[in-house]
């Protein structure tokens, strides 16, 4: 986020697309799906953790309906979206990838150099999709 926006002039705050166009020129396709703007609250994490591993769940159950992995550009969504996977019982296992690890795949850069490893969620499904 770059803040204000009126100074920035870097993208629409109401109707963001830069990430979305960063996604698929990696190959992979970026899709629209019920609150794909609402904040992952994990700026909030230190006090109502509950509320944050509420939403992060919510969205990550919307998620899965419609792709097979989140990727992510904030290192807040990132560990929000990981985390409450983790922390919850009966919750869906998507992978969660950081924006530079798709980038690294998609310019033929190793896997194991991307440091996946560091994802606590499996995303090695992310390399049949590069692969097509």
């Amino acid at each position: 986020m770059l803040k204000p926006s009126e100074v920035m002039l870097f993208d629409d705050p109401e109707v963001p697309t830069t990430l979305d166009e960063l996604i698929d020129v990696t190959g992979a396709e970026s899709i629209q799906y019920p609150n794909k703007l609402e904040c992952c609250t994990g700026p909030i994490m230190g006090v109502r953790e509950d509320v944050t591993w509420a939403v992060g769940l919510e969205k990550v159950e919307t998620v899965e309906k419609y792709a097979d992995i989140m990727v992510t550009s904030c290192p807040f969504c990132y560990l929000t979206y990981e985390r409450c996977q983790l922390v919850q019982e009966n919750s869906p296992d998507v992978p969660v990838v950081h924006y530079p690890q798709l980038l690294g795949l998609a310019l033929g850069i190793d896997y194991e150099e991307l440091g996946f490893d560091n994802n606590r969620i499996d995303a090695s499904v992310i390399l049949g999709f590069m692969e097509d």
